[in-house]
């Protein structure tokens, strides 16, 4: 009996770490890879309103500049994360958000890729003033894998 209560704690105990160890380190819906360059030749630098620089959170790397843009023609907005990296995993996110933690956030989308000059544009309408960070966020397992706070230029 105690040999048979032994195994099945070893038995659970191998799936619950296993599923532990491999949280946002999954491939099945891992980010692409491969180099991308959105153009940024329509950006003015006039129109640059915060700058930021990511930093590496909870076992994970995230480098690179960020920058936000805001034409007040088109009253739009252009968030660009340049020679940036990221460790990859599933289901990755960037997050505009107010504060350290996605709490008031506005989701720009799925990560493009782990590597390159990576553009998201966004309507002014969804903007609120108060974000001051971009995060980039593991979805499936509540994870942040980068983040840095957004500061006047």
């Amino acid at each position: 009996m105690i040999s048979s209560i032994i195994k099945l704690n070893m038995v659970i105990l191998l799936l619950f770490g296993g599923w532990i160890t491999t949280s946002c380190s999954g491939v099945e819906d891992a980010v692409p890879t491969g180099t991308i360059t959105d153009s940024t030749e329509d950006l003015d630098m006039d129109d640059l309103i915060k700058t930021g620089q990511f930093a590496s959170f909870n076992g994970y790397t995230v480098n690179g500049k960020v920058e936000l843009f805001y034409n007040a023609t088109t009253d739009n907005y252009s968030l660009v994360m340049s020679d940036f990296f990221s460790s990859n995993g599933p289901d990755l996110k960037v997050y505009l958000s107010q504060g350290a933690t996605p709490n008031n956030f506005l989701n720009l989308g799925a990560l493009k890729s782990t590597n390159g000059v990576l553009r998201y544009d966004f309507s002014g309408e969804s903007f609120d003033p108060l974000f001051d960070n971009v995060i980039i966020w593991c979805e499936d397992f509540s994870v942040t894998f980068g983040r840095t706070v957004l500061s006047d230029p």
